[in-house]
């Protein structure tokens, strides 16, 4: 008995995709209608061999919230023929039993629900050298500002045992004389 292909030409399959580490919780929304949930590795290439393999045809757009997964994802789907929005947390709209019942599954449909009733909109997606850039920066003013609290430690230390530091080194320059 020969297995009838389905084919989803003209159709779209939207994807919310709540994203971990070490897994990916996909819910899969086709014309209004909630389809299924789906547990996967936390893999671009993965997620698109299902949805090829399931849903021929069709034109795919998935979501996922921003966070500290950073735009790689989004980067990979879209060369995968995905498109895809990384959305800010605050502008999906959750019920209250999403907020009082939150789980993976239940997050990944809620985002697909939203996205595929238009209500989601993308945040602004840097290309690879601005992001560079930005991560550069922030790791910058981070090591600096742990520099500046290991310095404060020492002089509340020294001022807790009673040694006064001699005026001219008493400020955020440590020289060579001073340490």
């Amino acid at each position: 008995m020969n297995k009838i292909k389905t084919n989803f030409q003209g159709q779209t399959i939207f994807v919310g995709m709540d994203i971990h580490k070490a897994s990916w919780n996909l819910g899969i929304y086709l014309n209004d209608m909630f389809i299924k949930n789906i547990h996967q590795k936390p893999n671009p290439s993965v997620m698109a061999a299902f949805l090829n393999q399931h849903f021929p045809g069709a034109k795919y757009k998935a979501a996922y919230e921003a966070g500290k997964f950073g735009f790689w994802i989004q980067r990979q789907l879209t060369q995968l023929g995905i498109e895809c929005l990384v959305v800010n947390p605050a502008d999906i709209p959750k019920s209250q039993k999403d907020t009082l019942q939150k789980t993976d599954p239940r997050d990944a449909r809620n985002i697909a629900l939203r996205l595929q009733s238009g209500v989601l909109h993308s945040i602004h997606i840097p290309d690879e050298q601005q992001e560079a850039d930005r991560v550069f920066f922030r790791h910058r003013k981070r090591i600096w500002k742990d520099l500046t609290r290991c310095k404060n430690r020492i002089k509340g230390m020294l001022a807790f045992s009673g040694i006064d530091i001699p005026e001219q080194y008493d400020n955020a320059n440590w020289c060579h004389n001073f340490i």
